[in-house]
Order: C-alpha cells, then structure tokens, then sequence
C-alpha cells in the first residue's frame, strides 16, 4: 500500500515541478532561421537570425544591422515573443517541430493584404553565423 501512495504522490507532483514556458530557454531558439511569408514590403524570403540579449531574442538580418527584438509576450499562453523583426511589428507562437526544434509563427498588422505573416524554422544551426551576400 505504501508504494502505490509514494507512486501517486510523486506522479502528482511531476507537473508542478515543470516549466510553464519558454521564457527561461532563450538559448534553444538561437540560431539561423529560414524566414518566409508576407511582410508590409510583399512576398519575404530570407534567412534570419536569433541570439539570447537583454531578456528576449535579438534578430540580425543581412540587410538590417538593427533587425529587432523579440521579447516575452503578455499572453496567456506563456511560450509567445512579441516586438520587431525588421519593419514588422509582431507577436510570434513558439512551437516545436517534430525533430524538436523550435519554429515562430509570427503575424502583425503591417501588410496591406491582410497583415504580416511569417513562418521562421531552423535553417542551418546554433553555431553558424548568418551569411550574407556581399
């Protein structure tokens, strides 16, 4: 009897020991990201990338030294990014792609057909700088 109440008592307290969110994992999301969908500027395909700063993701672009941040959202689901990538005011979901890795859904109110909307998955790496056409 004893082991069946040890069972359940630590199988009950498993989810509260969890972590709700993905706030504290910035370091899981760094890395290239291929960027696409439509922006306030029409169609967007381009790669990105995304590094632990300040509190949120930090987002450099090739052609845009000053890329953006994005942040912890307010939301009630707790593993959402809200700020800036590039022109594009956003709020991004957080999602994990089968081979558990991390992919950002991100929409705004910045293109003239509907609003922004942009897909980000892994493209190349943590450890890999972005690359750049010179």
């Amino acid at each position: 009897m004893r082991l069946i109440v040890a069972v359940v008592l630590c199988s009950t307290a498993l989810p509260l020991a969890a972590d709700d969110g993905l706030n504290t994992k910035f370091g899981y999301m760094e890395g290239r990201f291929r960027m696409v969908g439509v922006g306030s500027n029409g169609f967007v395909d381009q790669m990105v990338r995304l590094d632990e700063a300040d509190g949120g993701m930090a987002v450099e672009m090739c052609d845009n030294p000053d890329a953006g941040m994005l942040v912890p959202g307010d939301g009630e689901l707790g593993d959402s990014l809200e700020g800036r990538i590039g022109s594009e005011e956003v709020w991004c979901e957080v999602f994990n792609s089968w081979g558990n890795h991390p992919i950002l859904t991100c929409s705004g109110d910045g293109s003239s057909n509907g609003g922004t909307r942009l897909t980000l998955w892994p493209g190349g790496g943590s450890t890999f700088p972005l690359e750049c056409d010179e």
